[in-house]
């Protein structure tokens, strides 16, 4: 198999043609590897936001239990 190929079936789970469909970056690649062709896509996955607790950060006392 040589040179470029457009319009190639593949089979993916739901979430990963999801990612692909919203975050793919640039061109995609095909690789051969033991006879199975895979798909190499990179993907432009943005940060999540940084999550705040909602808990007092000082630390709990430690109470004696008289041990």
């Amino acid at each position: 198999m040589a040179g470029r190929l457009k319009n190639v079936c593949f089979a993916c789970s739901p979430d990963a043609l999801k990612t692909l469909c919203e975050h793919r970056e640039g061109d995609s690649g095909l690789i051969e590897r033991d006879g199975v062709l895979c798909l190499v896509a990179v993907c432009d996955i943005p940060e999540p936001e940084a999550f705040e607790s909602a808990w007092d950060e000082r630390p709990l006392p430690i109470e004696s239990h008289g041990f």
